[in-house]
């Protein structure tokens, strides 16, 4: 694949993200891929150099951070993006906006990454206590993300902060990965557990940028209320603003702390030499340099943060603290010197969970992402052809008639007279609704499955997934219905959606319905192959489209299923022969992980048609 990366500030030295960028160029191009690199003050081979740009103020405020902002140049893009198969947006400036803008006219895939978090604006900026600030940055922020169909996210903290507020990209959690450099060096008993009275020093170690959000001064205060003050050292591994403050604040302490920015190798060298490992940051998006020095085979202190992902990797209580909070610190710290054999214990403990963050395993599904990408932008460009006008067109619902005609008819009219036709004609009653419920308050929607055995059976459905008004699907030839216009009209305002009959119908149908998903829609199938068999007690064989779908959504299948009852009340009196029926819910059924796509649908498909066969089976029981 040619790739372009578009990031700021690509030589500087002292950014997490830089780094980042850096390490997925290096190894995407060991495996053969050209990596061009669109950035300021960048020249050489695949290198596109642009201007800075100037903003008063904020250009002011960037550059105290080391920061600095790109001008558009639509030649130099253009260069940079002929004969590309996808371009990555590190950070979500106006950059990106042109250049989401300018490679979907090309017909270049364009992903993002998630690296700058609101917070870290707002701390840097003096307005972290403003939630409504950090909440319109989130919003800015989205108008880009949603424009994607692919974001990087580094840490599952991330993916689950920007699902809350309505991002509706899929989202892939990629850790930002570690070199092979970073190796666990578990230090032999007779160094590790030699007892605080008879040390000389224990040596504290934080790595981070020396800004607002990443909490250094918390440490600091932390080790001057430590019982062991006089024989802790801290050092502290990075640079930035808040520098002259910290060495100023350390002052203080019987052993100022050590402050410097490192090369990797010194880095290293400082992590195999300290004792504990804190990190005090209360804004994270991954926390690469405590996964470093985990990995290393460090014991880490995190702070619990709500604006943090580095707590995640707590093993142990007595490796988490509230954030801000020096004195629980400290008594954290005062734990760990002196507990030298659960702390030997637990640094071969956190060098084994380090192995999961590899650069290697980062880069698979990296790459696994941009070819999704570049399948996603091939298929978009098929949606602009008039042979899949019809799935397209009500797919995004713009049905025969307009939505604000529609919606209206829908829950005044259709909902109250299908309601009452299926209590007059066929007794029905619906049964455990709150699994649907607690799915779409979870994931935000669903794949849901049901039995076919009567034509008025969407009717049902429609009914058992209100107050959602769910997106069906239907045989084409249901919109000119033998039936006549009432029934191709009801199919319509039901929000249908025609079942795809090509493969090339089969690409658009379900990347149009994968989208539908992410923004809350519950798409309704009939799984059963072969026809309707009126009043069928028995499962026909199950097609795989719904479970793919579920899969590449990664939307859970909430399956239902129509069973019957002999008439009771009014219905006995009227010597009614035929049966009642009643819709029951079952639980949700999620996709598999592990899997690939095929293994997962397949899986899925088997454990929804027992779970169907299971709620006959119960509802039977109970008869009895």
């Amino acid at each position: 694949m040619i790739i372009v990366f578009v990031i700021e500030n690509y030589n500087s030295k002292s950014d997490g993200t830089i780094f980042s960028a850096r390490r997925f160029a290096d190894g995407l191009r060991e495996r053969g891929h050209t990596v061009r690199i669109v950035s300021v003050g960048v020249e050489g081979p695949d290198m596109y150099n642009l201007k800075v740009k100037y903003m008063p103020i904020i250009s002011a405020v960037a550059k105290k951070q080391g920061q600095a902002f790109m001008k558009f140049d639509k030649k130099v893009m253009e260069q940079a993006l002929s004969g590309a198969d996808v371009v990555h947006c590190y950070l979500p400036w106006k950059m990106a906006h042109q250049t989401e803008r300018l490679a979907r006219k090309m017909g270049v895939a364009c992903t993002g990454a998630f690296h700058c978090h609101p917070d870290n604006i707002t701390y840097n900026i003096k307005m972290s206590r403003l939630g409504f600030v950090t909440e319109f940055i989130f919003l800015k922020f989205r108008f880009f993300f949603n424009k994607l169909d692919n974001v990087h996210c580094p840490s599952p903290f991330i993916e689950k902060t920007l699902k809350e507020r309505g991002y509706r990209s899929k989202m892939y959690v990629i850790s930002n990965g570690i070199t092979s450099n970073f190796v666990p060096l578990v230090r032999p008993p007779e160094q590790a557990l030699v007892p605080i009275e008879n040390r000389e020093v224990f040596n504290v170690l934080m790595i981070g940028r020396l800004s607002p959000e990443k909490g250094q001064a918390v440490l600091i205060k932390a080790i001057a209320l430590s019982k062991y003050r006089d024989k802790i050292q801290l050092y502290l591994a990075g640079k930035g603003p808040c520098r002259k403050n910290l060495e100023k604040l350390g002052k203080a302490l019987p052993r100022p702390p050590v402050i410097e920015f490192l090369d990797q190798d010194k880095l290293i060298n400082w992590i195999y030499s300290c004792d504990l490992y804190v990190h005090t940051a209360e804004v994270d998006i991954e926390g690469i340099s405590c996964i470093e020095a985990f990995t290393c085979g460090r014991v880490p202190v995190l702070a619990n943060s709500k604006k943090s992902a580095a707590s995640q990797f707590a093993l142990t209580e007595h490796s988490r603290f509230p954030a801000g909070n020096p004195r629980a610190l400290a008594e954290k710290i005062d734990y760990w010197i002196e507990h030298p054999w659960e702390r030997h214990d637990y640094e071969q403990k956190y060098a084994n969970a380090g192995k999961f963050y590899k650069l290697d395993y980062s880069l698979d599904k990296f790459e696994y992402m941009l070819n999704e990408a570049r399948v996603d932008m091939a298929t978009w460009q098929m949606t602009k052809d008039k042979n899949y006008r019809h799935i397209v067109k009500r797919a995004n619902r713009v049905p025969t008639l307009p939505k604000i005609i529609g919606l209206p008819v829908y829950y005044l009219i259709v909902v109250p007279g299908v309601f009452l036709m299926n209590k007059l004609l066929f007794g029905l009653k619906i049964k455990n609704m709150k699994y649907l419920r607690d799915v779409k308050r979870k994931n935000g929607a669903a794949v849901t499955i049901c039995n076919h055995v009567h034509e008025m059976d969407p009717t049902m459905c429609g009914l058992a997934i209100f107050p959602f008004k769910p997106i069906f699907t239907s045989l084409p030839e249901n919109f000119k219905s033998k039936y006549g216009p009432f029934v191709s009209f009801f199919v319509d305002i039901l929000g249908t959606v025609p079942i795809p009959q090509t493969p090339g119908e089969s690409r658009v149908f379900f990347y149009l319905m994968e989208r539908r998903m992410r923004y809350g829609k519950v798409v309704h199938f009939y799984p059963e192959e072969g026809r309707i068999v009126r009043y069928n007690k028995k499962l026909m064989k199950f097609q795989a489209g719904p479970f793919f779908l579920s899969v590449k959504a990664d939307m859970p299948i909430v399956p239902m299923r129509i069973v019957y009852r002999e008439p009771d009340g009014i219905f006995k009196l009227l010597k009614r022969k035929k049966p009642l029926m009643t819709l029951i819910f079952g639980e949700p059924l999620y996709p598999e992980r592990d899997e690939d796509d095929k293994n997962a649908a397949n899986s899925l498909k088997d454990r929804a048609f027992q779970a169907m066969e299971k709620i006959a089976a119960d509802a039977a029981a109970i008869k009895e």
